[in-house]
């Protein structure tokens, strides 16, 4: 479009309609003239272009996003007085594009927190902070660390010689073992690079578990949208893109399908979608995330995805000592600063402490299990008291997979009532005896698997639950295809 036809664009602003005066559109732009400060390619081969501030921060467009175009916008009025036209502001993104693609650098892009020469960076959308075992600084990378949405908010200003421990008179965590695994996962929040643990809380009505969600967040991920209602694995993944810690606020209940994605996104995950259904072009994104859920019960009860939580039950707080949103968030922010720098402390503390704690094997997320050992030492708790926590932990992960087990009911009530010494058998086989014995046992026969196969899939995943109860559980994978249950031996079960 020339400038003669720019001239004649009707613009609408407030409902009336005015003819832009002549010279106001521009017909040119030289990139030239453009601060670029470089061209980049992230993990995922989004292009993006950067810029320093005259603070030395670096602002960072993705090439694909409204934010670019919203600054070629504003660089182009400041230096000419004029107001580029639709035409030319796509020919200079896409411009800007190419150049990304032909010429950008490659490089690592973290949401939130990511790490650079072996020191943890925190991205506080304000400034940027990095961590090590000298403590903390504030820091202006050379190059871009993070990307950054919309949606994201500021992390508070962390004060020095905080505790993280004032977080619990916000959140109605009586036992200290389970205070001790919610305050070294808060903390643990802020690693990058790791598998993170699903934090869940679960209790009764009025026990304040989506306000504790929302104060986790608060510290460590502090966003516009402080929960997700969504049952959904597609809208989940979009919005676990541009978050580093998600939430899944009242949920009675995860699907086998979605639980699946979630356990993808503990340890890390790959997800591929179309940018646009008339194309093949797909969209790649490679992401580890944050996990919280809550729920009046306790929502998981896959034993694959039961295995990847920490359980945190939330007591009903008393009537004559609750507070209203507006006065416990007001009281809360007062101290938020302190709460967040003795998290910074805890960490710095931590780093220099890891090398000095062994590796564990005999839990799912080993290394959270070390980082929470480093944490603990660093709030001042002995490794004992971390371990114990843990360990309770997996206690109650078994006891509540093999309670939503139908499997796990009837092969309780058979072995009580007949004293066998095993069940043995083909899946077939195990299949009738189980279903001859589960009016004893209270459980519907349409809650047992429909046939052999999906039996022996069942007993597969309830397996590690079952010998952590003491069960032994064999499979002979030969001609036969056999299985051999033997009940807990009576010392296991007095232990």
């Amino acid at each position: 479009m020339d400038n003669t036809e720019a001239t004649q664009s009707i613009v609408t602003k407030g409902g009336t309609q005015v003819v832009p005066p002549e010279g106001v559109l521009s017909n040119s732009l030289n990139i030239a003239n453009i601060r670029i400060h470089g061209l980049w390619r992230d993990q995922n081969d989004d292009r993006h272009i950067s810029y320093i501030q005259t603070d030395g921060n670096i602002l960072l467009f993705c090439t694909r996003g409204r934010e670019i175009r919203n600054w070629l916008m504003r660089e182009h009025y400041g230096d000419t007085g004029e107001i580029l036209t639709d035409d030319l502001l796509e020919r200079a993104v896409k411009l800007l594009d190419s150049m990304c693609l032909l010429e950008g650098k490659d490089i690592y892009l973290g949401v939130r927190t990511t790490w650079e020469n072996k020191k943890i960076c925190i991205d506080g959308i304000n400034k940027i902070y990095q961590l090590d075992t000298t403590g903390i600084r504030e820091y202006l990378p050379k190059v871009p660390l993070f990307r950054r949405y919309p949606s994201m908010k500021p992390l508070a200003v962390p004060v020095g010689g905080g505790d993280p421990r004032k977080i619990l008179k916000f959140i109605n965590i009586k036992d200290e073992l389970d205070q001790i695994l919610f305050l070294t996962h808060l903390i643990y929040g802020f690693v990058p690079g790791y598998p993170h643990p699903i934090l869940v809380f679960f209790g009764p009505q009025g026990s304040s578990k989506s306000t504790a969600m929302k104060l986790y967040f608060s510290i460590v991920d502090p966003n516009v949208l402080t929960d997700i209602h969504t049952y959904s694995e597609m809208e989940f993944e979009l919005a676990a893109i541009q978050r580093w810690a998600v939430g899944l606020d009242n949920i009675s209940s995860i699907n086998t399908r979605f639980s699946d994605t979630l356990c993808k996104i503990v340890t890390g995950a790959s997800f591929s979608r179309r940018v646009l259904y008339t194309t093949d072009d797909m969209i790649t994104q490679k992401y580890m995330r944050v996990i919280l859920i809550n729920g009046v019960s306790l929502p998981v009860d896959k034993p694959d995805l039961m295995d990847r939580c920490l359980l945190v039950p939330l007591e009903r707080i008393d009537n004559s000592v609750r507070k209203d949103e507006e006065t416990l968030f007001a009281e809360f922010e007062s101290v938020r600063g302190e709460i967040l720098g003795g998290c910074f402390d805890a960490i710095s503390k931590a780093i220099a402490l890891l090398p000095s704690v062994p590796k564990f094997y005999d839990t799912r997320m080993t290394d959270f299990a070390r980082w929470g050992c480093a944490i603990a030492e660093a709030l001042g708790y002995a490794r004992e008291q971390f371990i114990a926590a843990l360990e309770r932990n997996t206690k109650l992960q078994n006891e509540e997979s093999l309670d939503a087990s139908p499997i796990a009911a009837v092969l309780n009530y058979y072995f009580g009532k007949s004293h066998q010494k095993s069940l043995r058998g083909t899946a077939t086989r195990l299949l009738i005896d189980l279903r001859n014995e589960t009016e004893g046992s209270g459980i519907d026969p349409r809650m047992l698997p429909s046939n052999p196969k999906i039996l022996g899939k069942k007993l597969m995943e309830i397996k590690p639950n079952l010998e952590a109860d003491g069960y032994r559980v064999y499979f002979n994978r030969g001609k036969e295809r056999i299985w051999t249950i033997e009940p807990p031996s009576p010392s296991s079960e007095s232990s």
